[in-house]
């Protein structure tokens, strides 16, 4: 990462009542690639509009460190996940006051813990629905969906119509293929 001069970076923040500016992702654990960018989390305990400024904060950011920035926004709607990232392995280019970062460290791990039970609830929706997808008749869904794509007029209807024959009979065709593969011991002629 270009040097950048800290007092500068220090002007800038308090001038737009920035009380915390971290270095997080690749450039703050060290494992910078040629095409990284440089991740920057802003957070201010009393201006609510930051967020307002998101553009405007990006190009002077990118001013500022002569790189590409990805710019967070740290506030009540942040991701607990991405908070606590942000503070356990970021690193403070600025803070308003002394401690104000080991503070917010502190409690990005109390939202982390306080938000598990949904996350874990979340999990095994997904997980489930995960699961619900194997067991689903494939060659319906494909059929279906080109007289779908008919019936909302993304496809001429004739058209979807034919597209959903043949796509049950390509899969007909894949079965068959499959089973005459399976019969004999030769690879499969992609194989050879």
């Amino acid at each position: 990462m270009k040097t950048f001069d800290a007092g500068e970076l220090k002007h800038w923040c308090q001038a737009r009542g920035i009380d915390l500016c971290i270095l997080f992702g690749s450039q703050a654990t060290g494992k910078v690639r040629a095409n990284s960018d440089v991740d920057i989390a802003l957070f201010s305990a009393t201006d609510s509009t930051l967020k307002d400024r998101l553009l405007r904060l990006y190009g002077e950011l990118e001013d500022l460190f002569g790189y590409e920035v990805d710019l967070v926004i740290i506030d009540r709607d942040t991701d607990p996940v991405l908070r606590l990232e942000i503070f356990q392995h970021g690193k403070p280019l600025y803070e308003s006051q002394p401690g104000l970062f080991t503070d917010q460290r502190i409690l990005a791990v109390k939202i982390f813990d306080d938000t598990e039970p949904l996350r874990r609830v979340r999990r095994r929706i997904l997980t489930q629905r995960i699961l619900n997808l194997k067991y689903i008749d494939k060659k319906k869904i494909c059929r279906d969906s080109f007289l779908r794509a008919g019936e909302l007029k993304i496809l001429p209807d004739d058209l979807a119509q034919r597209l959903s024959k043949a796509a049950g009979m390509r899969n007909v065709l894949a079965h068959k293929m499959n089973l005459i593969q399976t019969e004999t011991s030769e690879p499969p002629p992609d194989e050879k």
